[in-house]
């Protein structure tokens, strides 16, 4: 019998088992999805992961060249001079992780002792990874100062290279020293000349790349020395200006002291011609009861006295100018070349 009861109808078959089966395995179906792991976002981490440390690798360096030279405790002169030496941000660091200091001269011979024969502008101590530079005042002559830091950040160069690399650079410092191209390099390497192989070419590193223009340097060498420098010509100008300056402040003391002698000869003279000659006129005016005479010459003799005062004055002007400017040359010099004769006037 087939009842046709709309409310049992609906009460007993309102959802088959179809249909629940159905709703369960929807059910299950949305709630492994939501158990699933992300991929994608695994994947994401992983790739940043990755991307980090590549980063890290291409850029450690600058990163840590940078954070060396922008933290560092070293006084903002130093810090300047580095930068005024050409170095680059690599370089700066190098220089300033030596621990460099400004010393006098005589603190500079106390802490790097040396051959009398070899000028000293600074040292670099590798036992204690320490730069001393010679402290300069004199204004004509301090550019060598940079020079001095670009030679002394090269032997810490050099003396953190790897054995293989130092042979590479050896060899081709050697290939061109040998080959005369540079007459600077030639004339400052030859005090060097008689130390060991070994402190011979570190030498010839640190005269290369602070005093030989990168335009006549080999390729290699070039890419070498690009390593530490964002502008290599600063340090080399800074050598050739020195060395112009001392060949121009010794002319010029010369010159001055020139000078000098002529205007004493000149003094010497006008009071001879102008001066003593009246007097003796005056002298005989005065002898003879010429009282007219003696007031007309008294009177030209105080005009030219007049002159003879400004004349000194002036004279006296110049050798002060003279004696500044000489002692301020010879205190540098001494400093710069210890027991050699200062090439200026009544120096010993």
């Amino acid at each position: 019998m087939t009842y046709e009861n709309d409310y049992l109808h609906s009460k007993y078959n309102a959802g088959t088992p179809h249909n629940k089966k159905t709703t369960r395995v929807q059910t299950i179906t949305v709630n492994h999805i939501i158990k699933q792991p992300n991929y994608a976002l695994r994947k994401w981490g992983l790739g940043s992961f990755v991307a980090l440390i590549l980063f890290l690798f291409l850029f450690w360096q600058p990163i840590s060249d940078s954070s060396a030279v922008i933290f560092s405790s070293t006084s903002s002169d130093i810090k300047q001079a580095g930068r005024d030496a050409g170095l680059n941000m690599h370089g700066q660091a190098i220089f300033l992780n030596n621990d460099p200091e400004f010393v006098d001269a005589s603190a500079l011979a106390s802490a790097c002792p040396h051959d009398e024969e070899v000028v000293e502008y600074g040292c670099y101590l590798p036992t204690s990874r320490k730069i001393y530079i010679l402290k300069i005042n004199n204004s004509e002559l301090k550019a060598i100062m940079l020079t001095s830091v670009a030679h002394e950040t090269l032997h810490a160069v050099w003396n953190d290279m790897s054995y293989d690399d130092s042979q590479k650079v050896d060899d081709e410092l050697t290939t061109f020293y040998k080959s005369n191209t540079s007459e600077t390099l030639t004339t400052d390497a030859k005090p060097y000349q008689k130390e060991d192989p070994t402190t011979f070419v570190d030498e010839l590193h640190s005269l290369a790349g602070s005093e030989v223009g990168l335009s006549i340097l080999p390729s290699f060498l070039q890419s070498h020395f690009s390593k530490y420098f964002s502008d290599q010509n600063k340090t080399v100008q800074s050598n050739i200006s020195f060395n112009q300056n001392i060949e121009n402040q010794t002319a010029s003391i010369k010159f001055q002291k020139e000078q000098l002698d002529a205007d004493s000869k000149e003094l010497d003279n006008f009071q001879a011609a102008h001066l003593d000659n009246i007097e003796r006129v005056m002298q005989q005016n005065l002898y003879y009861g010429d009282t007219y005479t003696y007031n007309e010459n008294v009177d030209a003799y105080n005009h030219n006295r007049e002159i003879y005062n400004d004349m000194v004055n002036k004279y006296n002007t110049s050798v002060n100018t003279y004696n500044s400017v000489r002692q301020n040359f010879v205190d540098a010099y001494s400093a710069l070349f210890p027991g050699k004769t200062v090439p200026v006037p009544d120096a010993k």
